[in-house]
């Protein structure tokens, strides 16, 4: 059985910086960083772990489908995607959508009434 749990995160680094910088200076410099960090430790970063009750698992079982389900989009449109008989995997809910992620690696907020599971 699986459920939805939430992982919460705090990553630092340092950075030096000109006195007088921009934010947008300052990020630049930043971000990399937070990403080596992250992905060289990610164990540390980790503040907590806890049962996610706002956006449970099971928010997708009024449709049959569930985290880890192939799904097809038969016919997009507006912000859907841009390619006809779209198949991806779904990965996370988000009130009456579901996050599908295409063979990319791309994420879509997609109406989980317009999903076929395959």
């Amino acid at each position: 059985m699986k459920k939805a749990i939430l992982v919460k995160i705090t990553l630092m680094t340092r950075v030096i910086i000109d006195e007088l910088h921009t934010t947008e200076e300052l990020m630049e410099l930043a971000i990399p960083k937070l990403s080596e960090n992250l992905m060289d430790n990610p164990f540390e970063s980790i503040d907590e772990i806890v049962d996610d009750t706002e956006c449970p698992y099971e928010i997708g079982e009024e449709f049959g489908l569930s985290i880890g389900v192939e799904v097809e989009v038969p016919d997009p449109i507006d912000d859907d995607l841009y390619n006809h008989n779209f198949v991806g995997t779904i990965v996370g809910f988000k009130d009456i959508y579901a996050v599908v992620e295409d063979g990319d690696g791309d994420c879509f907020d997609i109406e989980m009434e317009r999903l076929i599971k395959l």
